[in-house]
């Protein structure tokens, strides 16, 4: 196991060293790390920030961390010795000159460094599952003497556990969203927002947010929703909040998301404030082929909002009990098709959806990770 640090008496004493990539305000990831820590910080924590670079979220990281260290980048790759060498070696300074008690990382990119600065710093080390497991050896090992391993669902966790990446005490923390910005909007507001992107204020709305890419399922549901125009007699529509994937893998042949500007459907690339959006749409819809939580749907039952998604990772953790019939089939767009048509004939209560989502409170959310923190800082996982 990882040093452990000594037990402390009192929770404001706790020093917290958060890993980071680029401050970019974007990613999930990124977005729920710096909103975790800020509610953290309220709770008396002391946080500390390494990150990658810089970006849009450093003002807002400003106000809740102690000290800020820019490190370029958080991996240490084996071809670049001299790179990575001085990297640690500035991420150990930082944490022993400010006697870290726990390095906190939440992707498999900072996990070697994660791992080597609690090491330096005779400090605990606690990961955050909030992806897919690493498949070099050499961080599954690294992961299996953390202190203790957070997950943001109990299939994620499983997904480790059968990859043999994790330590001997394990935390399921599920994402949780602010309900003060997530909530829903009067029908006048609602008529307000769909009217600035020419949103027809009858039409039955079907709302797609989050990176557009074929991973994340959005051909799928343009296949649906193009189903839907033809088989329902209602006046449908679909906007498609989010920027376009830009990575190799979806600039590929056979792999650009086609249809974009296909009849009924509005595509507004990224928006800073999603909530007003989600509000107004009838339905959203997460149709990823792969998601450890799913964040997107908390926000959008936080809205009234119901909610269709495929049954895949944390997204079956979210819709349960009589939510689970909004669950369809993966890769399956006459599944989707099926469930849209479902949603029209018997809308569900909107009172329902934001019960749900009581339970993944931001307040929740810290109060988890601190209760692993806690547990990790007292060194009850070391052998």
């Amino acid at each position: 196991m990882v040093a452990k640090h000594a037990a402390r008496s009192e929770l404001d004493e706790l020093r917290l060293l958060v890993l980071a990539e680029t401050l970019g305000g974007t990613g999930g990831i990124q977005r729920s790390t710096l909103e975790v820590s800020r509610e953290l910080h309220a709770l008396g924590l002391e946080i500390h920030l390494a990150y990658a670079e810089g970006g849009e979220l450093l003002s807002d990281w400003r106000g809740v961390a102690s000290d800020l260290i820019e490190l370029g980048s958080t991996l240490l790759p084996r071809s670049e010795p001299v790179r990575s060498r001085a990297r640690r070696r500035k991420a150990a300074k930082f944490a022993r000159g400010r006697e870290i008690g726990i390095v906190y990382s939440h992707s498999p990119r900072q996990i070697e460094l994660g791992y080597r600065t609690a090491r330096s710093a005779g400090a605990a080390y606690v990961h955050h599952a909030r992806t897919s497991p690493p498949a070099n050896p050499a961080l599954q090992g690294m992961i299996r003497q953390a202190n203790a391993l957070i997950s943001v669902s109990q299939s994620t966790l499983d997904e480790w556990i059968e990859h043999g990446a994790v330590p001997l005490h394990t935390f399921v923390v599920p994402n949780g969203v602010d309900l003060t910005v997530f909530h829903d909007i009067s029908d006048t507001e609602r008529v307000q927002v769909r009217a600035t992107h020419r949103i027809d204020a009858d039409s039955f709305l079907v709302g797609y947010f989050g990176r557009v890419s074929r991973r994340k399922g959005v051909q799928d549901l343009l296949e649906a929703f193009g189903n839907l125009r033809g088989a329902s007699a209602a006046h449908v529509e679909l906007i498609v909040v989010g920027a376009l994937d830009n990575s190799p893998q979806s600039r590929a042949p056979g792999q650009t998301v086609v249809g974009l500007d296909g009849a009924g459907v509005t595509s507004v690339g990224h928006v800073d404030r999603v909530a007003p959006l989600m509000a107004a749409c009838d339905v959203v819809v997460v149709p990823s082929h792969y998601e450890p939580f799913g964040r997107v749907a908390i926000e959008a039952l936080a809205c009234g909002t119901p909610v269709l998604a495929s049954s895949v990772g944390g997204l079956t953790d979210i819709l349960q009990g009589s939510l689970g019939r909004h669950l369809f089939e993966p890769e399956n767009a006459t599944d989707l098709t099926r469930a849209l048509l479902d949603v029209i004939d018997c809308p569900p209560n909107r009172k329902e959806m934001q019960e749900r989502a009581r339970h993944f409170s931001l307040g929740s959310t810290a109060a988890g990770v601190l209760e692993a923190l806690t547990f990790a800082s007292k060194g009850m996982g070391s052998t």
